[in-house]
């Protein structure tokens, strides 16, 4: 009995470790409280914040990849303070106790003075933001006229950017986690339908290693090489279907699969957005996508650490 009090003492010093924490962002000494939901479901950053100084040149906000017309959601729950055009581009700011979001370019289905819910839409994203080769989302972070990480903040599977999350061994493995819409610096425009890692086999229905990512696209889209490089294989191969890799200088190889057609030949120097083919059905697959690898050696990395 003497170590009930104990028992339940340390029960609330656990409970309390795990409640969430502030982030701090030190750069310019503010801090601010999240947590900050995607505005894109599964959109992922494609330009990160950078900035030496408040002043200096930088990028001020961070871009995640979009599709013209695709959903903006409020990042937290806040009052609508602007919904316009600022220097000629559809502008939103939402006003959270201290801390401002902006969002563009988006076409806004709010109005100035709105109180908006926290993952509530607030308008649809427009193509044109000039720091993108495709449609994207700029969304900028702003705390007493500093402007900060809007990453930081983030929830990533319902925790913190940086944290982890455990998976029981127990039972079927989790589906993979959709990346989002891919933007500038890819193979194929389109949306990352199966991530890198282990995966439940579409055909076979067995656990698998996925060597790439399958990126959603319609057969006969251009697929465009994603460096310079010289092509080593351009053939039909097996399960990958109509098939083509390419040697970068740095050792690199990117491989493209299920190819409709190819447009390239074995010895052929290749640019970054030179066409190399175009995304189809062949082989092993179940639809219209492009299988990408990243390889360095004889490893496959996870494609989208390269995707910028």
């Amino acid at each position: 009995m003497r170590l009930r009090p104990i028992f339940v003492f340390m029960c609330l010093i656990l409970v309390g470790i795990q409640q969430p924490f502030s982030t701090a962002d030190t750069a310019f000494g503010v801090k601010s409280d999240g947590p900050w939901l995607r505005p894109i479901r599964n959109g992922h950053v494609i330009v990160s914040f950078s900035m030496t100084d408040q002043y200096g040149p930088g990028h001020r906000g961070i871009d995640l990849a979009a599709m013209p017309g695709q959903a903006v959601h409020a990042v937290a729950a806040g009052t609508v303070v602007w919904a316009g055009n600022v220097a000629g581009r559809p502008t939103i700011s939402v006003e959270h106790r201290g801390v401002k979001s902006t969002y563009e370019p988006v076409r806004a289905s709010v109005r100035i003075g709105d109180s908006v819910a926290q993952g509530e839409i607030l308008g649809t994203v427009q193509a044109g933001h000039d720091s993108c080769a495709q449609t994207c989302l700029h969304l900028g972070r702003i705390e007493s006229g500093t402007y900060l990480d809007p990453e930081a903040l983030f929830l990533n599977d319902g925790h913190r950017r940086g944290a982890f999350r455990l998976i029981s061994p127990l039972g079927a493995p989790p589906a993979p986690p959709i990346a989002g819409n891919l933007g500038e610096g890819v193979p194929v425009a389109g949306l990352v339908s199966s991530g890198y890692g282990m995966r439940i086999h579409p055909i076979s229905k067995v656990r698998k290693f996925h060597n790439g990512i399958d990126i959603q696209a319609p057969c006969g889209r251009r697929v465009v090489s994603v460096g310079s490089g010289s092509v080593r294989i351009a053939q039909m191969r097996g399960g990958y279907g109509q098939y083509v890799e390419i040697g970068h200088p740095n050792g690199t190889k990117t491989a493209y699969a299920h190819l409709s057609s190819i447009n390239v030949s074995v010895g052929e120097s290749v640019q970054r957005g030179d066409r190399i083919g175009s995304v189809g059905n062949t082989g092993a697959s179940t639809g219209c996508h492009l299988h990408f690898i990243v390889k360095k050696g004889q490893r496959t990395i996870d494609p989208r650490r390269y995707l910028h």
